[in-house]
């Protein structure tokens, strides 16, 4: 990886954020530039479920369609099926 790639990383990893929303501004902004769009993933709450200890924002295109919706050809559909978006991207930001 060149120095410019690793400062860039180094940059983003150490950034903190005084709420999720603002984490959520940042790398949505960051994402846009470079391409692709995130939303909010698993999402992690202290014992008193009162506050966010954790959230994962990912790739939109993270993780697959379920199984069940893939295999299954019903003939009372009313609508065809979405095109597939959701492809197992890795892209997140914890």
């Amino acid at each position: 990886a060149s120095a410019e790639c690793l400062d860039e990383y180094v940059n983003i990893v150490s950034r903190m954020f005084h709420s999720e929303d603002e984490g959520f501004e940042f790398y949505n902004k960051y994402a846009l530039e470079k391409g692709f769009s995130v939303r909010k993933g698993y999402v992690e709450w202290d014992e008193a479920n009162e506050k966010i200890i954790l959230r994962k924002l990912v790739c939109s295109r993270e993780g697959c369609r379920e199984e069940k919706h893939m295999k299954r050809k019903r003939e009372d559909r009313k609508r065809k099926p979405r095109n597939i978006t959701r492809v197992g991207c890795k892209a997140k930001f914890v």
